[in-house]
């Protein structure tokens, strides 16, 4: 989807949610209401969020949206939040949350409870599982908004100078670094650059590589660690990435935008990330661009397909906004157009295998 696209759904979203809590900020019983809306800054060229809630005042005068922007790093807003929350009054009405804090927030009570506010098919249109995201207790405590996925990024243009294909398998990756290293013989160019810093991406890489080798660390039933000899063997092969040269030894502290640099300033064949990269690696002056393309993660060759694990957003309202006006939108009117399809995933969860590779659209 492209970059004009990716805003237009997003409008749409944060419209729907604005227009519906329209009551819950401050302002006069006759005047405009204000919301106060907390969000992740945007990685990218520029953050579209000031534009759209411009946007979305200007088509509805009778309230104003005053939005802030967080840190990009998901660590760094969740320690914002549980601050503030925990002091029951936060200065914000709404709040872009990460999608795995939801149960977290609502037993805190630190979320408005939703559920009686929504019409009995208003979640139809969202995949079950990210429904499920936002649920807890059988209560509905945010909703869906956008969905990421994580990806292999390869330099297309060495792929095709050695006549490779994406590789399918990790060990069909460790390869092809070894094959494309060697001919180009360049000792800056890094073989795959991932997330291995101590936070919650690496966290999302090892459960990857968890199901690339064929195991998890829960089943459903609740067993931990269902088969501890595949999960000690895969971060075995994490480790030996970077002891074999594979990864670079600065792989320990590497976080999204560390190894994302290092692959657009052309030091790099493979990278996993997530989709907001491919903006920047295709952006006016890159050094990478129109050579990049992404495919699905490997898998292992004894193991599993590969597949990326899911993370995103919802939308959620403090608990603390207090207005007896705060569900005056829900009541008057609702936002049509804003029915979003989310991924087929739960956030952190196993989605199905996809061995598809592409340039990225412009449609």
């Amino acid at each position: 989807m492209s970059v004009i696209g990716r805003r237009s759904a997003w409008a749409l979203g944060l419209m729907a949610w604005l227009l519906a809590l329209g009551g819950c900020g401050a302002g006069h019983e006759r005047g405009p209401v204000t919301l106060v809306f907390k969000y992740a800054r945007i990685l990218g060229n520029a953050d579209p969020l000031p534009e759209l809630l411009r946007a979305f005042e200007a088509a509805h005068p009778d309230v104003r949206v005053k939005g802030e922007a967080l840190p990009w790093a998901s660590d760094d807003q969740h320690q914002f939040y549980v601050i503030n929350l925990e002091g029951r009054s936060p200065g914000f009405d709404v709040m872009m949350l990460d999608c795995i804090w939801v149960p977290e927030f609502a037993r805190a009570g630190w979320l408005l409870d939703l559920t009686s506010q929504l019409a009995p098919d208003e979640l139809a249109p969202y995949f079950p599982s990210a429904v499920a995201s936002a649920t807890y207790n059988g209560r509905v405590w945010a909703l869906p908004w956008n969905f990421n996925v994580g990806l292999l990024y390869y330099r297309a243009d060495l792929l095709t100078k050695y006549g490779l294909r994406p590789p399918e398998t990790f060990e069909e990756m460790i390869d092809q670094v070894r094959r494309i290293r060697a001919g180009e013989r360049d000792p800056a160019l890094n073989g795959y650059v991932w997330q291995g810093k101590q936070y919650e991406g690496l966290v999302v890489n090892v459960l990857e590589a968890f199901w690339a080798n064929g195991t998890t660390v829960m089943e459903d039933d609740g067993k931990v660690f269902p088969d501890p000899a595949r999960a000690a063997d895969a971060l075995k092969f994490l480790r030996g990435l970077i002891t074999m040269g594979v990864s670079p030894a600065w792989t320990t502290a590497a976080d999204e935008e560390l190894s994302r640099r290092a692959f657009g300033d052309g030091h790099a064949i493979f990278l996993r990330n997530w989709p907001y990269a491919m903006d920047l690696f295709e952006g006016q002056g890159s050094a990478v661009r129109g050579k990049v393309a992404f495919a699905s993660l490997p898998g292992r060759a004894r193991g599993a397909p590969g597949v990326g694990s899911t993370g995103g957003a919802h939308l959620g309202v403090s608990s603390s906004c207090g207005s007896a006006r705060r569900c005056r939108g829900w009541r008057r009117s609702r936002w049509r157009g804003a029915r979003g399809r989310s991924s087929r995933t739960t956030c952190c969860s196993r989605p199905r295998s996809s061995r598809s590779s592409r340039r990225r659209s412009s449609a």
